[in-house]
């Protein structure tokens, strides 16, 4: 088989979506994208789950590609847990989002930790306080892509990259990646992958 090469400090760049309409519009497309990938691979991965050299790889891509499915349907486990004991419910509504919302901070806290990027500004405090928001806007996401597939996607245009570096380190990355992808060229860019 092969092996995929992994570099700790690897530096990719992406640019920001800048505004939140935009955002819901990339994140509907990639959980389309999802929900159609597991129902065109969903056989071959269920057999792999018998299959002794690939069935730990089958299992963990069958939960990840399933979790959009089940987030999906929450929505609907919540309205029947409203439904059938409303009481209960409207009482744990309140501890339930608290709880959630901690979670996704304390979340959020313990990859900047472990990436060593732990610095508090003012727009880092303000991304761990709306991350959450911005997580859970997936699940309606998640829900109306179940009954709405997107199967033309549009171009999302990009303005400009924005950081919360300063744009001197920004530059001299940028330039250090160029550098390394001349090298590359010469080296016929050869692809990721150790064999």
């Amino acid at each position: 088989g092969e092996r995929i090469g992994f570099s700790e400090n690897a530096v990719t760049y992406d640019e920001q979506i800048l505004d939140f309409k935009t955002s819901l519009t990339q994140r509907k497309r990639w959980m389309s994208g999802i929900m159609q990938v597991l129902v065109l691979k969903f056989k071959d991965l269920f057999r792999g789950l018998f299959r002794k050299e690939s069935n730990k790889y089958s299992f963990d891509t069958l939960v990840q590609f399933s979790f959009a499915y089940v987030q999906a349907l929450l929505p609907f486990i919540l309205l029947l847990a409203l439904v059938n004991t409303p009481d209960v419910f409207i009482r744990s509504l309140p501890l339930m989002i608290t709880k959630g919302y901690l979670y996704v901070i304390l979340t959020a806290l313990i990859v900047l930790s472990f990436e060593k990027r732990l610095g508090f500004s003012k727009n880092i405090i303000l991304g761990i306080i709306l991350y959450p928001i911005f997580v859970f806007s997936f699940i309606p996401l998640q829900t109306f892509s179940l009954f709405r597939k997107t199967y033309r996607w549009k171009e999302i245009k990009h303005t400009g990259v924005r950081s919360f570096r300063k744009k001197s380190s920004i530059h001299e990355l940028d330039v250090d990646v160029k550098e390394k992808d001349v090298k590359l060229e010469k080296k016929e860019r050869k692809r990721y992958v150790l064999r």
